[in-house]
């Protein structure tokens, strides 16, 4: 039997004994009023006292308190709202306020409530289910100054809510309860609650965001971190239920956050947010501002980020930390609606920042270690296309990058240090802009790349780079390629240029390099460098200097070209690389006529052939250009023939006799020579053509002894010395020296073409061009 029942039946016995008792004590009419009278008292009385007995949960046989128990469930409707509740562990709410007096039904009960009656409300409600807010678990506690009349019986002036349970009256917590939640949520609330409230203010609602949820919006994802909390606070009310309040987003990010847009990614991996702001409730509509006056600025942290924009979205910006400082920001929600209108101006410093810049043909690589200053818009507006603007403030240094151009066959990558870099700007349009600007940089390396040839430009030192005001980019039109123009002014310095085969090493390098990008890419210069100590003729060591690098594709060939080349030999160094080259002994077939016509008994006199031993060249000095005279001397032997016939008989028979002469000859000669390229080589070299004419001396040692002997011998020999000493014997020699030894890798594979010499004082100046094909 349930206690109401106890109470009931006690009533009936009480009633049934007062109808025996009364009418033996007054049997007469007033026995039977006084019966009435007092059984309405009674009845009244046990009625007060089984609600009270109710209400108290005891009664006066020492019932317990009873505990109610108190479900009540608000449905999230608002998809924005249920983005949050996603991600809530636990709402808390204090709020206050005066109620309207009057009788309202809640939960189909009805409550009185007395003029002037003020509440206060503490609530902690935590979310199990985002979809519905159950006060299943939730705990706190309403307090009213005046006594609430429920079923026109007075409830305690505070009533608890503890797990579910409430001490006390239920209907009206738990619909209280329900009414703050679902005001949270954007839209109208209608009913008796709504009525019964007259004024109200809520000094804080909180939402305790639940560590490692995942707040989704569309394609973003925020992962949330310990310890973050959205706020209302001083939430003013009015009648009609329209609030303003101010707004608190203190959030902490955890890794592997991506907040996905049309034009631009973010990525970040931890941070936090701390936002100030202003929230305003117009029926079913909810804006949101930045506070004017808030405590701190209002920031985002964000750390180890990445942020992706451009075509394709193949541009980033990693940065190791990036702050944003709200300039402005508005969002402006619809009840119902899955997407927000929001604008957002904000300052971004960015710090240990590698960015990426790509366009369909070019790659710029920078990693800058300071602060990077940039501001950031973003318009998001439903129905329509969002747009989002980056630009960087100013110019900014950065420590290394890299520019890389790529095209069909050809490809260009710079390797820099310090480098200033200009704005980088992103537009609403999704166009990309930057600028090099202009002021100096470490060039460490510069590759070109032709097929599977690669030239590389390694520097060393204080090589620095002027880059140009701006870096050309354009798009005539779809039929044509992407042109690039990028002019630079070089001091390099020291460096090396490495070629496929060999690696030269430069020095003095400064001038203007041009990058001419377009079907292929081509690089025209003229930068002044020396190739030092290039080992010519074989032996000496020279500075060749060249003005201006080219290289480009011809025939699906890479070419490199140096444009304007000179060098300096020294007379001196041409005439010892010769002099070696000549040989110390000479055969020379002569078969010179010395006398043809009868002379007594002789005829047809030859020199047949001469043999030089000891030969030395000297005093070689240059004769014009192309030329060099020197003295030669050497011990020659002389063989030929005479036809001899009889001394008195004149007879028609000759006879051949040899003779042979012996002597020192010292002569004059002449060097003829040029600078070739060999069509079918690319082999460069020096031709020379030496020839002289060697006079025979009186003191010629002339052996006639079979040609005749005795006394005519000693007549005859005297007859043809003289004779001989009017003859020269002609000598030459022709030869070739590698212009470059074959040791010197550098220029082995260099053809020289364009040839060009003079002579001056004691020097030969030699200007040429060179290419190597790969």
């Amino acid at each position: 039997m349930t206690q109401s029942h106890r109470h009931v039946r006690l009533l009936h016995m009480t009633e049934n004994a007062l109808r025996w008792i009364l009418p033996s004590l007054m049997p007469d009419e007033r026995a039977a009023a006084s019966y009435q009278t007092l059984g309405a008292k009674l009845r009244v009385l046990f009625a007060a006292f089984f609600m009270c007995a109710t209400l108290s949960g005891c009664g006066m046989f020492g019932a317990q308190r009873e505990i109610i128990k108190a479900d009540y469930d608000v449905e999230i409707t608002d998809p924005s709202i249920k983005r949050l509740t996603d991600v809530t562990a636990n709402i808390k709410l204090v709020a206050s306020g005066t109620f309207t007096p009057g009788t309202y039904v809640i939960g189909k009960t009805p409550v009185s409530i007395a003029p002037n009656t003020h509440f206060d409300l503490k609530l902690s409600v935590p979310v199990s289910d985002p979809k519905v807010i159950s006060t299943h678990d939730a705990t706190g506690t309403f307090s009213v100054n005046r006594p609430i009349s429920v079923m026109a019986v007075p409830v305690p002036l505070t009533i608890s809510l503890y797990k579910g349970t409430v001490s006390g009256e239920v209907d009206l917590v738990r619909g209280l309860a329900a009414f703050f939640v679902n005001l949270l949520q954007v839209g109208v609330i209608s009913g008796d609650t709504h009525q019964m409230i007259h004024s109200m203010k809520i000094q804080k609602a909180v939402l305790e965001l639940r560590p490692s949820s995942t707040l989704k919006i569309g394609p973003k994802s925020v992962v949330v971190g310990p310890n973050s909390t959205i706020s209302l606070i001083d939430v003013l009310i009015d009648s009609q239920l329209n609030y303003q309040a101010k707004c608190l987003v203190d959030v902490n990010f955890e890794k592997n956050c991506k907040w996905k847009g049309v034009r631009v990614d973010t990525e970040f991996d931890g941070g936090n947010a701390h936002v100030e702001g202003k929230a305003v409730k117009r029926g079913n509509q909810l804006t949101m501002t930045l506070l004017p006056d808030s405590e701190q600025p209002p920031q985002v942290l964000l750390k180890n980020c990445r942020f992706l924009f451009g075509k394709f979205k193949r541009c980033s910006a990693s940065s190791r930390e990036c702050l944003l400082q709200l300039k402005e920001f508005s969002l402006r929600h619809i009840s119902g609606q899955e997407d927000d209108s929001m604008h957002l101006l904000s300052a971004m410093d960015m710090k240990g920042t590698n960015l990426i810049l790509k366009t369909d043909i070019h790659r710029t690589d920078a990693y800058f270690p300071d602060t990077v200053p940039a501001n950031l818009q973003v318009d998001l507006t439903p129905g329509s296309d969002s747009s989002t603007h980056f630009s960087t403030e100013g110019d900014a240094v950065a420590e290394s990058g890299t520019i890389e151009i790529a095209k069909k066959s050809t490809r260009l990558k710079l390797y820099l240090g310090n480098t200033k870099i200009g704005k980088v700007s992103y537009d609403k349009f999704g166009a990309l802009a930057f600028v090099l600007e202009k002021g100096t940089s470490k060039l460490k390396q510069l590759d070109w790349q032709g097929n599977t040839s690669k030239f590389s430009l390694t520097t060393a030192g204080g090589s620095t780079l002027t880059l140009p005001s701006s870096m050309l980019l354009e798009k005539t039109d779809s039929s044509h390629p992407t042109k690039l123009k990028l002019p630079l002014e070089v001091e390099f310095g020291e460096g090396e240029l490495k070629t496929p085969k060999s690696v030269i090493h430069l020095s003095d390098l400064n001038g203007k390099v041009f990058f001419d990008v377009d079907r292929e890419i081509q690089i025209n210069s003229n930068v002044d460098f020396t190739i030092q100590h290039s080992k010519l003729l074989g032996a000496d060591e020279v500075d060749v200097k060249v003005r201006g690098i080219d290289l480009s594709m011809v025939n699906n060939k890479a070419v490199l070209h140096l444009k304007s080349c000179n060098l300096v030999l020294p007379e001196k160094s041409l005439a010892e690389a010769i002099s070696k080259r000549i040989p110390d002994h000479l055969n020379l077939d002569l078969d010179k006529t010395i006398s043809q016509d009868k002379r007594w008994r002789y005829r047809n006199a030859k020199a047949k052939s001469v043999k030089i031993d000891n030969l030395v060249i000297s005093d070689m000095k240059a004769r014009g250009s192309g030329a060099l005279s020197f003295t030669a001397t050497g011990d020659a032997i002389v063989e030929g023939t005479v036809e001899k016939g009889a001394i008195l008989l004149k007879t028609h028979e000759w006879k051949v006799c040899p003779w042979k002469l012996e002597a020192e000859l010292t002569g004059n000669g002449l060097v003829k020579y040029a600078f070739v390229g060999d069509t079918d080589s690319l082999r460069s070299r020096v031709k020379y053509d030496l020839s002289m004419d060697l006079p025979l001396p009186a003191n010629m040692q002339l052996d006639w002894s079979k040609v005749t002997s005795g006394l005519l011998r000693i007549a005859e020999r005297r007859i043809i010395m003289k004779r001989l000493q009017k003859v020269t014997v002609p000598l030459s020699h022709k030869g070739e020296i590698d212009l470059f030894e074959a040791g010197d890798s550098r220029w082995k594979n260099f053809k020289l073409t364009k040839v060009a010499m003079r002579s001056k004082g004691d020097d030969i100046y030699i200007d040429f061009t060179a290419d190597a094909v790969f």
